[in-house]
């Protein structure tokens, strides 16, 4: 069965590159990345239980319909139009974003370092680990208040950056502010969402070429052992960062425990885990609702995880129906915006560059719906400077009309 999956993905990968003549591509990326997940069973040693259960059924119908719909809602979607090709974002928000992220987001990293060089100086990655995840109940972070929004801004800007900005001073600065942003999460996902979605926006602006994103990737690779090592103490109820085989941690073990440890279940809310946003909010108004922990259980296959790919939360709640119909959805969205995003929609291009970096981790977790409050402060951010520069355009054009 193993192979008729690999054979499945394989034949997709193909016909998918072949039809774009893009790695980039979503109907590229999905099959591709879990095909290169199981062959990478056969490459890298390991000691994981064999993929024989559920894994199989359930990456066949995600990737089968992801990519039948990017495909589809590709060919139905219309190129970009000239004006959202020649759109410019507008310049007095797009300079509060710098403002703000230059001014506070500093001070979320200062202040965040030093607690964690105060309170365990000589544990002070671990502690920072600590604060980012919430996994140690007596390991608090700094209370920031609505100021962590700054993160979201910052992150945003870093792409109005790359895409108008001609000033390399500020470009700098701000991939430096959201590299530091990254460090103090110590988070190997986040420094991939900056590094990776930074090459690909200079990809599209002709700066660098699919080789020199390759090196990145190579390079990235041996930060991330670093990375590890670093916070190699960080280990807390089962973590296995400290995991001797690094690569066969974190490209296997997700497709493992969901193969084992995921089931569907009644015993939830509805949709508890897909739409745990609109639990918690609830919660928070004072409902009696019980809400999923925003961190996984950790179980064993045999070494210890907590990730469960992309196909996790919403195969614990509707089953084989949820992963046809969020595959679909995916597919769908991800077709539509990079249609969009290679005939020169501006908008477009800072959409998918944000979300791609999700589209390849999948192998790892769901991080749209799993960080639904974060994903709709990206598509705010980065939708409102357009939409008021074409409110902006169109009343001075009713203006002129009306002279």
């Amino acid at each position: 069965m193993l192979t008729c999956v690999i054979l499945i993905l394989l034949f997709q990968t193909v016909l998918g590159f072949y039809l774009s003549r893009d790695p980039f591509a979503p109907h590229v990326i999905t099959p591709a990345v879990f095909l290169a997940v199981l062959l990478l069973f056969y490459v890298v040693p390991n000691n994981y239980w064999p993929i024989e259960n559920r894994y199989i059924p359930a990456v066949t119908l995600w990737s089968t319909s992801f990519f039948i719909a990017s495909l589809w809602s590709f060919y139905k979607t219309s190129d970009a139009s000239p004006a959202s090709i020649d759109s410019r974002p507008n310049e007095q928000i797009t300079r509060i974003y710098l403002i703000l992220s230059f001014a506070i987001a500093p001070i979320i990293v200062g202040v965040t370092v030093w607690k964690a060089l105060t309170e365990d100086p000589e544990n002070m990655f671990r502690y920072m680990r600590m604060m980012s995840t919430g996994m140690d109940k007596n390991i608090d972070p700094p209370d920031f208040g609505p100021a962590l929004y700054v993160i979201s801004v910052a992150y945003v800007s870093m792409f109005f950056t790359l895409v108008y900005s001609k000033n390399k001073k500020i470009i700098v600065g701000i991939l430096i502010l959201n590299l530091l942003l990254a460090f103090i999460t110590m988070a190997k996902t986040t420094f991939l969402c900056v590094f990776f979605a930074m090459l690909y926006v200079l990809y599209m602006k002709k700066v660098v070429s699919i080789k020199a994103i390759a090196a990145g990737l190579i390079g990235f690779l041996f930060f991330s052992i670093a990375l590890n090592a670093f916070r190699a103490n960080a280990s807390l109820e089962g973590d296995s960062s400290g995991d001797d085989n690094f690569f066969a941690m974190y490209l296997l073990s997700s497709s493992v425990a969901f193969d084992y440890y995921a089931e569907p279940s009644s015993s939830h809310n509805p949709g508890a885990h897909t739409f745990r946003l609109a639990y918690a909010l609830q919660k928070s108004a004072g409902a009696d609702v019980e809400v999923v922990p925003p961190i996984l259980p950790w179980v064993g296959v045999p070494e210890r995880t907590n990730t469960y790919t992309i196909m996790y939360p919403f195969y614990l709640d509707f089953g084989l129906w949820g992963i046809f119909i969020f595959a679909t959805a995916y597919g769908l969205f991800f077709g539509y915006l990079y249609k969009k995003t290679i005939t020169g929609g501006k908008m477009a291009l800072i959409l998918y560059a944000i979300f791609l970096t999700f589209l390849v981790l999948e192998f790892i977790g769901e991080f749209i719906f799993t960080n639904l409050s974060q994903t709709i402060q990206y598509i705010v951010l980065a939708v409102l400077p357009f939409v008021f520069k074409s409110r902006i355009a169109l009343w001075k054009s009713n203006t002129e009309e009306n002279r």
